[in-house]
């Protein structure tokens, strides 16, 4: 059984979650919790929230970098 291999995906083959559009690192988390527990998780609700707090870091961050120090200026 490969890491990232979903039967499902691109059924009769299947095919890498790597090679779709998803979140690898993610997935592979997903995969341990549902091997140890037996439980699906829904990962992607949890990536998108942290995904929107961290565009605020980033942009705090490059405004910083930046030299921006007072926000009219």
């Amino acid at each position: 059984m490969p890491i990232l291999f979903v039967p499902t995906l691109g059924y009769p083959e299947g095919t890498s979650i790597v090679f779709t559009d998803s979140i690898p690192l993610a997935a592979l988390a997903a995969k341990l919790v549902r091997t140890l527990t037996g439980r699906a998780i829904n990962y992607l609700g949890a990536w998108m929230g942290l995904c929107y707090a961290m565009q605020g870091v980033a942009a705090a961050l490059l405004l910083d970098a930046l030299g921006v120090r007072h926000r009219l200026r």
